[in-house]
Order: structure tokens, then C-alpha cells, then sequence
């Protein structure tokens, strides 16, 4: 079993795209990546800046969604945890919750393993510099935020929910949650999610980068 990620190369502005397809080598343990972008010459926050970025989405096909499920609804009732403390107005983990997770460890690890294999196009060394969990129900939203101190960023989506879209705005890519998809991207993209007014509930990991060996 093979599979094809497709590179998305933007030079100069947004409307100017070429794309190449790049095989990689077979699929290990259910997990795939179906997009990489990679954008020159972008103005986000500053006008005259060039900012390279990267947006990398996949899907693990054999994710335990129930067993981090139950991490986060423990998580949430740990006295550090985060709810409604930060960017994310809903039910969050402390921030290192799942950083000694083997599950969670044996996914991140097949995921590296994975860009390891696409030469040229992923520089860095990474690791994680922190994992949490999230819940957001009826009446929580995700406010426009980023997390330009670290050097990458990423979610993992735990369960399908409809019209709950995370939204990156300054790339016009929106990712809809669903179980085992997940997104990597640069640290400084803006990022949001609408108002859950439906008896619905989003649950996801999101985790920050550094590079390795890092002491923080």
C-alpha cells in the first residue's frame, strides 16, 4: 500500500500556484499525509515581511479516539487546567497532559517519521514542547489566536462534528473536524473556530513544537 502527498508551492502571491505530486514510501501503521503547502512572498501581519510557511494535513486511520476522550474529560477536572483561561473559550487540559502519553508519543513519533521522508521540504528537527487536550460544547468558540512562540504547531481531531470548522483565515484553508485528521502548521498563521451553538461536542489534541533538544 502506497501513497501520494501533493505539494502545494505558492511563489510571490497567492495566485500564482504550481503544484507537484511526490510519492513516498509505503503506509506505516494507518497513518497518511495528504497536503503539504508551502507559501513565499505572503504579507500576514507585516507588509513588507516574506514569510515561508508550512500546512501540513493527514489522517491516522487506526487512532484510539476513546481512550484520549476519556484523557481529556479527566484532564479538565485536574485543578491546573486551563478552561476558559486562554484563546480556546471551552474545557482544557493542563498544558502538559499528554506529553508522557505513549499513545500519544507513538502517534507523534509515526507522524515525524513520515515527514523524515520528504526530503528537502521539512528542515527542522522536531519535538514537542507542550500537549493538552480540549472540549468545547454548546456555547464555546475558539478566538483568533497563534502561537508565534513556538516553532510549530498542530491538532489532532478525536470525533466528527459538522460545521465546526478550524478556519486559517490569511491562507483561506479551513479543516473540518473529523476522527484521525490532523494539521501542522506554522507557528505565526492565525487560526479560529466559530461559536458551537448545537448539543454537539468537538474534542481534539493540540500540541506545540520546538525544535529538538530544546530545554523548553
Amino acid at each position: 500500500l502506497s501513497f501520494t502527498v501533493l505539494v502545494l508551492i505558492v511563489f510571490g502571491t497567492l495566485s500564482v500556484l504550481q503544484s507537484v505530486a511526490v510519492a513516498l514510501l509505503p503506509m506505516l501503521f494507518g497513518i497518511s499525509i495528504d497536503q503539504v503547502s508551502l507559501l513565499l512572498g505572503a504579507t500576514l501581519d507585516y507588509p513588507n515581511a516574506r514569510l515561508a510557511y508550512f500546512f501540513i494535513k493527514g489522517h491516522i486511520d487506526n487512532i484510539d479516539s476513546e481512550y484520549f476522550i476519556n484523557a481529556i474529560n479527566e484532564g479538565i477536572k485536574h485543578p491546573n487546567n486551563l478552561s476558559y483561561k486562554l484563546k480556546v473559550q471551552g474545557k482544557l487540559t493542563p498544558y502538559e497532559w499528554f506529553m508522557r502519553d505513549p499513545k500519544f508519543q507513538q502517534i507523534f513519533f509515526e507522524i515525524l517519521n513520515k515527514l523524515n521522508n520528504m526530503k528537502g521540504l521539512i528542515q527542522h528537527s522536531w519535538s514537542l514542547q507542550s500537549v493538552w487536550g480540549v472540549k468545547e460544547d454548546f456555547g464555546d468558540y475558539t478566538e483568533e489566536h497563534n502561537h508565534i512562540s513556538s516553532l510549530g504547531s498542530g491538532c489532532i481531531y478525536l470525533n466528527d462534528v459538522e460545521d465546526q470548522p478550524t478556519i486559517f483565515p490569511e491562507i483561506k484553508e479551513s479543516i473540518e473536524p473529523r476522527k484521525g485528521d490532523f494539521v501542522l502548521f506554522s507557528p505565526f498563521l492565525n487560526h479560529k473556530a466559530k461559536r458551537i451553538y448545537t448539543n454537539q461536542t468537538k474534542y481534539l489534541i493540540a500540541f506545540n513544537l520546538k525544535f529538538a533538544g530544546e530545554n523548553k
